[in-house]
C-alpha cells in the first residue's frame, strides 16, 4: 500500500556525522536519532509530508514523481489518478497508459467484453476502447 517504510536508527558512531537531513540540510548529531529512506536521512522532526507538513514516520507514505514524500491522504487526493475510477495509484501498482493518460490494468477493459486489454492489441474508435478479439467480430 504504501512505498518502504523509513527505517528510524540512532546514530552510534562517527559515520554519518558528515551526512546532511535532506530536507534542512544540517549536520546530525553524534548519538541523534533519524530518519531514513532509500539511502536519504532526515532528522525526525523534518521527516514530514510535502503537502500538510504532517510527520509521517508512524504513517504510511508515497514518493510522487516530484520526489516530494506525502501522507496517505494526501497522495489520494494529490496524486496520480486512474482516469476511469478516478482512484490513485499505489506504489508498485502495474498500470496501463494510453493517449498520454493512466489506467489501472484493471480499468482499461474492452467496451464490449469487459475484458482487461492488458496493453494487447487494441483499437480505439470513437473513444472506445476494443479489444482484438471484439475487433474480429
Amino acid at each position: 500500500m504504501s512505498d518502504i517504510e523509513p527505517c528510524i536508527l540512532t546514530l552510534k558512531s562517527s559515520q554519518l556525522l558528515n551526512d546532511q537531513c535532506k530536507k534542512c540540510g544540517k549536520n546530525f548529531l553524534f548519538g541523534e536519532k533519524i530518519s531514513m529512506y532509500q539511502y536519504d536521512f532526515y532528522h525526525p522532526d523534518c521527516f514530514r509530508c510535502g503537502n500538510c507538513k504532517q510527520l509521517i514516520v508512524s504513517q504510511g507514505f508515497f514518493r510522487q514523481e516530484d520526489g516530494c514524500l506525502y501522507c496517505l491522504n494526501c497522495h489520494i487526493d494529490k496524486g496520480p489518478h486512474c482516469m476511469i475510477c478516478k482512484e490513485p495509484f499505489l506504489t508498485g501498482e502495474i498500470l496501463s497508459q494510453f493517449d498520454g493518460k493512466q489506467f489501472h490494468n484493471t480499468c482499461f477493459v474492452c467496451d464490449l467484453c469487459h475484458q482487461p486489454i492488458e496493453l494487447k492489441n487494441f483499437c480505439c474508435e470513437s473513444g472506445k476502447i476494443r479489444c482484438e478479439i471484439c475487433l474480429k467480430k
